[in-house]
């Protein structure tokens, strides 16, 4: 846990946003009441993937003084932030992370982590584009899983960044990826035409890192 917030902060973060790690096999703290009534009827798994969301987001906020603030989700279940602030959240079963900052920093912020290995090639048609699967294939075989596990990670991270931007939905088809391996960044470049081109431009940038087991995307 330790490590993935060092990685957080001194490779894939700027130092204008506050990150909350947390191993989820000891927590068992429920959110604020506001939280609580949305998960009521909810199973158990998801009440921790939503406390331990919320539990990561708030101790991000708090370094900014923002203290005690529910944070509750919009129809699509995408979180919203207080006034002001941007945040992101991403869970696996035995790690979240939270970050936030202020708007005039970031816009918007984005975060993923995934475990490795979970992308298996049955599944690179709905993902990935001609273009990416092409660059899988050119890959040693035994690295080819852990990449494809990376650019699920990107696009998921790219979705989370965009969408308090747009409030638009994207597939994963509606962006490509390319990726610096030895730089530890990517690139994307966005092929929906259905983003308000005043509120994004058509390419982005942002950083990753393998971790034991796990792939860790961010963008600010």
């Amino acid at each position: 846990m330790d490590e993935v917030k060092k990685i957080l902060k001194e490779i894939i973060f700027p130092k204008h946003v506050e990150i909350e790690v947390l191993e989820l096999k000891d927590f068992n703290e429920k959110g604020l009441p506001e939280e609580e009534k949305i998960i009521a009827h909810a199973a158990a798994t998801r009440k921790k993937e939503f406390r331990s969301g919320r539990y990561c987001a708030r101790k991000a906020l708090e370094k900014l003084g923002i203290t005690n603030t529910p944070i509750l989700f919009e129809s699509n279940r995408a979180p919203i932030w207080p006034d002001g602030f941007s945040g992101s959240i991403s869970h696996t079963k035995e790690l979240c992370i939270g970050i936030a900052c202020k708007k005039e920093h970031s816009p918007s912020l984005g975060v993923d982590i995934e475990n490795l290995g979970r992308v298996k090639e049955k599944l690179w048609k709905a993902i990935l584009r001609n273009n990416e699967q092409d660059y899988l294939l050119s890959l040693p075989k035994a690295e080819r899983e852990d990449i494809a596990s990376l650019i699920f990670s990107i696009k998921e991270c790219f979705y989370k960044y965009q969408y308090p931007l747009t409030q638009k939905w994207l597939g994963f088809l509606d962006a490509e990826v390319e990726i610096s391996l030895d730089k530890n960044t990517f690139h994307i470049k966005l092929l929906s035409d259905q983003l308000d081109p005043l509120k994004l431009e058509q390419s982005f940038n942002g950083k990753f890192a393998f971790i034991k087991g796990l792939v860790v995307s961010g963008m600010a």
